[in-house]
């Protein structure tokens, strides 16, 4: 049973969960090892078979937990890396940190889809050129401080890298797009996989 307090937060409790897992993945092995010593070789053979089918789903458990640790890891430093930023704006006047990608796989479609409706470039071709293979928790490689100097292929990269719009629409301009990434990286919006809705808050 897995024991938890008012005070406990989701990664401790994931982090229980996760060595009661173990425990019992330990206590089934050395049960089925008792059976199949008394057992002999054939109806053993059909208890492996069995113990292998149980382990192998605890094994799919377990690369499920990680990752859903791994994101509420990302999630809770995006949060605080949120707080900086919006710290060093009101005192220094730039951003400091860029975010962790919070959702798997490209956003490469989504950046096709929000290619700029009012510029001749960047071109399909530039999108489709810029292969990043990041895990959950990554962080793109560009200073954040430079947000006024982004510029659209620099924005749809970021896209492609993080799997989120950051609301920004195909008609928007620069300009707006820069302000919706602005506010991604100080307020945020609920991730694009969870909800099509962002945080209501004033320009």
């Amino acid at each position: 049973m897995l024991d938890t307090t008012e005070g406990d937060s989701m990664v401790v409790i994931l982090h229980r969960l996760e060595n009661d897992i173990n425990n019992l993945s330990s206590t089934i092995a050395r049960r089925f090892e008792s059976i199949e010593a008394q057992l002999g070789p054939g109806p053993a053979r059909s208890v492996h078979e069995r113990l292998g089918a149980i382990e192998r789903r605890l094994d799919d458990g377990f690369d499920k937990t990680d990752a859903k640790l791994d994101r509420i890891d990302a999630k809770l430093d995006n949060a605080q890396k949120r707080l900086s930023n919006k710290h060093s704006m009101a005192h220094i006047g730039r951003l400091t940190y860029m975010l962790h990608k919070i959702i798997p796989g490209s956003g490469l479609q989504r950046a096709i889809n929000l290619l700029p409706q009012t510029v001749i470039c960047p071109h399909r071709s530039d999108l489709e050129s810029f292969e990043p293979e990041p895990t959950l928790g990554a962080v793109f490689d560009i200073d954040a401080s430079l947000l006024s100097d982004f510029t659209h292929l620099d924005i749809l990269k970021l896209i492609i890298f993080y799997n989120e719009t950051f609301r920004i629409e195909p008609a928007d301009s620069l300009l707006d797009r820069k302000a919706k990434l602005f506010i991604w990286l100080t307020v945020g919006y609920v991730a694009d996989s969870e909800k099509t809705s962002h945080i209501g808050i004033g320009m």
